[in-house]
């Protein structure tokens, strides 16, 4: 089970991601104990980085509204910060997906989530970061 394994205690930083969204992801991570979540709204690329900073997230989810996944992750990558990046949606757009993984995206989800979905999604990314990125 996610829980007991070396992955448990991920940190999540949920930026951007609209009302009734966010509740769904966020309810989807901890309603099996997948992680500790942090959520905040989109107000700037400066605050964003900011609470990247100041939480140490091990994923970071957020929305493609308005290119936002995009400049997150251009952001990111200008200041060497290797947080793996995964975009929630409320509808499944495949164009939207492609883009989302083509701009470097590790992933695309969408609503409604399943815990066992979110799990696998989780795992992943803490993979693609490292083994040590949750031990920290």
């Amino acid at each position: 089970m996610f829980r007991n394994d070396r992955w448990s205690g991920a940190r999540v930083l949920v930026i951007g991601v609209e009302q009734p969204l966010a509740t769904h992801l966020i309810h989807a991570m901890t309603a099996s104990e997948l992680a500790k979540v942090e959520c905040q709204p989109f107000t700037s690329l400066a605050d964003c980085l900011e609470a990247v900073a100041a939480f140490h997230p091990d994923v970071l989810f957020c929305t493609v509204q308005a290119g936002l996944h995009k400049q997150i992750l251009v952001a990111l990558a200008q200041r060497g910060l290797q947080v793996p990046v995964v975009v929630a949606s409320r509808f499944p757009e495949v164009a939207e997906w492609l883009d989302a993984l083509e701009d470097g995206a590790l992933d695309y989800c969408v609503a409604p989530f399943e815990p066992a979905d979110i799990r696998w999604i989780l795992e992943n990314a803490l993979l693609a970061r490292g083994p040590s990125a949750s031990a920290a």
